[in-house]
């Protein structure tokens, strides 16, 4: 039977800076997952949204705000949000805290 899953370690994600594509690594086909770590009151500012893919972004630690169609959202770790398409979303890391999350992105349908 052929092998029907990947691994790869990406080591200790605590070390994470900026943005660290997972889902390339492992040939992801249908869908992208990112991490994200950023020092306290730094982050992602540019507003985007996509047509059709949905993105899911979970806190994992550290606090972080989060602004969706003009909503700010104040985020804590455990913490997940999904943005559906055409949703306009950007993030932020806030506070004293650092921030690390992950962004799942994927078509409709395709998992």
């Amino acid at each position: 039977m052929p092998k029907r899953y990947r691994t790869k370690s990406f080591g200790n994600l605590r070390k994470v800076k900026g943005w660290k594509a997972v889902a390339r690594p492992l040939k992801v086909r249908s869908m992208g997952l990112t991490l994200a770590s950023f020092l306290a009151g730094k982050g992602y500012d540019h507003p985007h949204s996509h047509v059709f893919q949905e993105e899911i972004y979970i806190l994992l630690e550290g606090r972080g705000e989060m602004t969706v169609d003009g909503k700010l959202l104040h985020l804590r770790p455990g913490d997940a949000v999904l943005v559906m398409g055409a949703g306009k979303s950007y993030q932020i890391a806030q506070g004293l805290a650092a921030a690390l999350d992950a962004g799942v992105l994927t078509q409709p349908r395709s998992l």
